[in-house]
């Protein structure tokens, strides 16, 4: 089989990834519907919420897991602003911190992050307003002999800028 015989799956297939970002969406919008109405947290209304998603845009249940991290990890290179894997652990930490705000600024939250992904933008393009976030560790780079780890706002450093000056 030569390289233009192989098949990516749903890498190279249109309607299928523009499937998986309306189904991304939806269960964005869905799990902030929940949050309005039934007043969970978003660690309570994540369950089920990619299975809906998949049935009302047509996609099998396998595609379930793949939607609720795509959406889990949006939100949280959202509130991070930095890239983050989707297997290190670290999506746990942000769906924690989304769970101690109020009710409707975790819905808020949600429906701003659906509406840049629907949108195609970057995660940073959703940042939440500063009295909606919760503050989050982000990692800006080595500074001098070590790891230097910043604690901030969401929406800027305090010192006008993402980062420290290398």
């Amino acid at each position: 089989m030569n390289s233009a015989e192989a098949r990516l799956g749903w890498l190279d297939d249109r309607t299928l990834r523009w499937k998986l970002r309306q189904a991304t969406t939806l269960m964005l919008e869905a799990v902030a519907d929940i949050i309005d109405g039934e007043g969970l947290t978003l660690s309570g209304a994540l369950p089920g919420g990619a299975e809906y998603a998949c049935e009302h845009t047509g996609l099998p249940d396998q595609y379930a897991p793949l939607v609720e991290a795509e959406a889990v990890g949006y939100l949280a290179r959202t509130l991070a602003r930095t890239p983050t894997s989707l297997f290190n652990g670290n999506l746990t930490y942000f769906v924690w911190k989304i769970d101690t705000l109020p009710h409707e600024k975790q819905s808020k939250l949600l429906r701003r992050t659906a509406a840049a992904y629907n949108r195609c933008l970057p995660a940073t393009a959703a940042s939440p307003e500063p009295g909606d976030a919760p503050t989050v560790p982000y990692v800006v780079g080595r500074y001098q002999s070590g790891p230097y780890v910043g604690f901030a706002a969401l929406t800027r450093h305090p010192d006008g800028r993402r980062g420290p000056a290398r």
